[in-house]
C-alpha cells in the first residue's frame, strides 16, 4: 500500500479501533481474495472520503473507518503473501513442488478438480471473514 490517499493516516485509525468495531465495519465490505482488489477498494474508499470531506462531513467519516479497515486488510494480506512468497521460493520448496508436478505427471498423484479448489477458496475466506468480525456462525 502507498502514502497515496492519507493510507498511512487510515493504518493509523485502524490500530485504534477495538475488535468489535473492527468486526462490525469488515462485515460491511465485500473483500475479495486477491491483494490487488483489496488495496484497490482501500483506494477506491480513501478517494471517496476525500471527495465528499467538505461537503458531507458524516458521510465522509464513516467512510474514514471503512477505508481505514480495508486499508488494515489489504495490508495484512500483502504481508501473509510476502510471507508465503518466501516459504515458496527456497530450493526446497522448489523441489517439492518439482516432485508433486511428476507425480501427476505420472498419474500417481489424484487430480483435484479446480472448480473444488475455488468452492473451497470461497468457503475458507468466508470462514476467515466470519472469525475477523467476531462471529462463530458456520465454522466446524
Amino acid at each position: 500500500m502507498s502514502e497515496k490517499n492519507g493510507i498511512g493516516e487510515l493504518l493509523t485509525l485502524a490500530d485504534g479501533f477495538t475488535p468489535q468495531r473492527r468486526g462490525e465495519l469488515e462485515k460491511q465490505i465485500d473483500f475479495g481474495c486477491n491483494p490487488r482488489h483489496n488495496a484497490g477498494l482501500a483506494s477506491g474508499l480513501a478517494q471517496a472520503v476525500e471527495a465528499v470531506a467538505e461537503r458531507w462531513p458524516e458521510a465522509a467519516a464513516v467512510l474514514r473507518e471503512l477505508a481505514a479497515v480495508a486499508a488494515d486488510y489489504a495490508r495484512r494480506e500483502k504481508w501473509a503473501y510476502e510471507q508465503a512468497d518466501k516459504l515458496m521460493s527456497t530450493p526446497e520448496a522448489r523441489a517439492e513442488m518439482d516432485a508433486e508436478i511428476a507425480r501427476i505427471e505420472s498419474g500417481e498423484a489424484k487430480m483435484i478438480p479446480f472448480e473444488e479448489v475455488l468452492r473451497q477458496l470461497d468457503e475458507d475466506q468466508r470462514l476467515w471473514n466470519e472469525r475477523q468480525a467476531g462471529g462463530t456462525q458456520g465454522a466446524s
